[in-house]
């Protein structure tokens, strides 16, 4: 018993037929394979293209008759495009088992600019006066280059609450992006103050017909990321002529190792000694630091603690 075929008879390859970035005046050709995928011999009839653009096209190719299943013909598209319009439109085929169609697309250069890495920039926690950087990824898909122009605006959470934008966020204020490229914007956070930033990253371009782009920029600032895990050492009532000594212990909150330096009040230089005085405080980390003092060169009260140094 013959099987029925159903679905489309004739396969194109590419499965659109475009042609990028023309220029009016210019010639352009393409060239396209039709496969018969029918179960059997077939047949087709290039079919004319709609009257407002027929006169920019013309399709040559070597009849092939009857068509046996799995067989291929090509087919040569020449465009020469006298308009600057964009076309979006079809070529069709009427085949004995029904038409089938491939979409016909030009335009002329243009831009078509997207944030290719993010859809929010979010430099999450960072601790006050330390800077981060992230790069964002313009990505032009079209072939005409633009001038960008970068500004920060106001932003709107998803409560309608409006937000100053904060200068926290530094930004090149203009750069270029090519036809086809990419191109690499930087942005820095830099809080000088400790809370919740944000702003919204504008993009504006010199290409005609270009929309602008926004880019949410979000940040949070904790406090500086250096600290002591007690704020206050009481040296309290000394003998004279014993040794006290005690820990000090500095924490780094932040992301990156850090120098410290110890410094002895004035006047207690003789007195009170850290070792070491200066230490590198890795990142989410804390340094333990030594100290001594000695009660026979104090003059007055000290911020320190009293566990006596046995002789």
């Amino acid at each position: 018993m013959n099987k029925e075929f159903t679905g489309r008879s004739f396969l194109f390859r590419p499965d659109k037929i475009v042609f990028p970035d023309f220029e009016v005046g210019r010639t352009y050709s393409q060239k396209v394979s039709v496969t018969n995928v029918s179960l059997s011999f077939n047949t087709f009839k290039v079919m004319d293209l709609s009257m407002g653009i027929r006169d920019f096209f013309r399709i040559s190719y070597q009849r092939p008759g009857r068509m046996s299943a799995g067989t291929t013909c090509e087919l040569t598209i020449t465009f020469t495009p006298v308009l600057s319009t964009p076309i979006s439109d079809s070529l069709g085929l009427l085949a004995e088992t029904g038409e089938v169609r491939v979409p016909l697309i030009a335009f002329t250069r243009q831009c078509d600019i997207r944030v290719a890495s993010h859809s929010l920039v979010d430099f999450e926690g960072l601790s006050v006066a330390e800077t981060r950087s992230i790069r964002v990824t313009l990505e032009n898909r079209g072939g005409l280059a633009s001038d960008v122009n970068m500004s920060l605006l106001k932003y709107i959470d998803d409560d309608g609450v409006e937000h100053e934008a904060s200068s926290a966020f530094h930004i090149p204020l203009t750069g270029q992006i090519g036809g086809h490229s990419t191109s690499y914007i930087e942005i820095k956070f830099a809080p000088q103050t400790m809370g919740v930033h944000r702003a919204l990253l504008c993009f504006m371009f010199s290409a005609p017909n270009t929309p602008p782009i926004h880019l949410p920029l979000l940040g949070q600032s904790i406090d500086a990321p250096i600290y002591l895990e007690k704020t206050e050492l009481d040296f309290q009532i000394c003998q004279v002529g014993q040794l006290y000594r005690d820990t000090l212990a500095i924490a780094n909150r932040g992301k990156i190792a850090l120098k410290t330096v110890i410094s002895v009040p004035s006047g207690l230089e003789d007195a009170i000694e850290f070792v070491p005085n200066v230490a590198f405080v890795q990142a989410h980390s804390k340094q333990r630091i030594a100290g001594t003092a000695s009660s026979a060169d104090l003059g007055g009260s000290s911020k320190y603690s009293n566990e006596k140094i046995e002789d």
